[in-house]
């Protein structure tokens, strides 16, 4: 037991100070450590072998393994049933931001439901409750302006977030205007610097033309100017939300 505590202590260390390629190993041992300790019900045991837990969904995230992230969240489960940890709304709040992120949001509300008052309270969590309520009524804004709560834990998410709500913002931005100023469509995808947006054109959209301070829409020479809003997507994700909300009642 006092070798798995040092483990974990040395663990935490690590993680602290940012060196995450060492803690990786020393979280593949701590587990290895953990099968070892005798009495699955003793509650020592099972304090650490949460916070190494806690800490392997930490590591994941800054990995950016969202397998390795779903993994350790199915083990941590059992855990947070009858025990409390320091770490315990950040890790609520990375879940259902996952979740958020991957467009799973009937396991989304699934979750919420098993949170108590006070898990919903704490700010992780009330931040992802919040990010899903403004993507539900398409305050897209909000979402891109979010403050993160936790950021150097949430920033993998929420960057695959932004990028999601800044693609559906420019489809929305080229079937509605022929033009705009690179200062309004900066202004409108929330990036930092018009050179951020040029990136993106050139990266997502070089059927784009970018001529002065200007973004012109182009349509291909084979099709009409008024090109289609993606109906089939749209519709698609609303009838998931209207299902999900149905299965919520």
């Amino acid at each position: 037991m006092s070798a798995a505590e040092q483990l974990r202590d040395d663990l935490q260390g690590l993680v602290a100070a940012g060196r995450y390629a060492e803690a990786s190993t020393k979280a593949a041992e701590a587990k290895l450590m953990l099968l070892t300790l005798q009495g699955p019900t003793d509650e020592a045991s099972r304090v650490v072998s949460l916070q190494v837990l806690e800490l392997g969904v930490l590591l994941a995230v800054h990995a950016e393994d969202a397998q390795r992230f779903q993994r350790y969240i199915s083990q941590l489960k059992p855990y947070y049933a009858d025990l409390e940890s320091r770490l315990r709304p950040t890790i609520l709040g990375l879940h259902l931001l996952f979740l958020i992120v991957e467009n799973r949001l009937a396991e989304f509300h699934a979750e919420l439901e098993l949170l108590s008052e006070a898990d919903r309270a704490c700010d992780e969590v009330a931040f992802a409750i919040s990010l899903e309520q403004n993507l539900m009524v398409g305050t897209y804004n909000e979402v891109l302006q979010a403050k993160m709560p936790s950021p150097e834990h949430f920033s993998f998410f929420m960057g695959r977030l932004r990028d999601t709500v800044r693609e559906t913002v420019a489809e929305c931005a080229e079937v509605s205007y022929d033009s705009l100023s690179l200062e309004a469509a900066r202004e409108m995808m929330m990036f930092d610097t018009s050179h951020d947006l040029v990136a993106f054109i050139r990266n997502s959209h070089a059927d784009w033309r970018v001529q002065g301070d200007r973004i012109f829409f182009d349509a291909p020479a084979n099709q009409p100017r008024g090109r289609e809003i993606p109906s089939v997507r749209l519709l698609t994700e609303n009838l998931a939300y209207a299902t999900e909300l149905e299965r919520i009642v």
